[in-house]
């Protein structure tokens, strides 16, 4: 009986743990390597390319495109708008993506 308690309990814990990551209940956080942040980031800035910034501890990424390097790891993004320059240290980044 106890066998079966045991099995059940190991088949239900796997039940919710796939219930969970198929509906995104528990989205693992994405992160990047920081030499690939690096490296997309410099290329985002030189082809112009609109990107989506995740930083630490943010909930939402900020989306535009890099208009110019403050100094070495320090780039500036503009928002999509063209309204607002957000100040962006690359050390502080977990992911950026590609939009457009």
């Amino acid at each position: 009986m106890d066998m079966q308690r045991s099995t059940l309990s190991r088949v239900e814990a796997t039940i919710r743990s796939s219930y969970r990551q198929l509906f995104a209940i528990d989205e693992p956080e994405i992160t990047m390597p920081q030499s690939q942040i690096e490296l997309f980031a410099k290329q985002a800035l030189r082809k112009h390319m609109i990107v989506a910034v995740t930083l630490n501890n943010q909930p939402v990424s900020i989306i535009g495109h890099f208009s110019h390097t403050l100094s070495e790891g320090t780039l500036l993004l503009r928002d999509q708008n063209g309204k607002v320059d957000h100040i962006v240290p690359l050390a502080s980044c977990t992911f950026i993506q590609r939009l457009a």
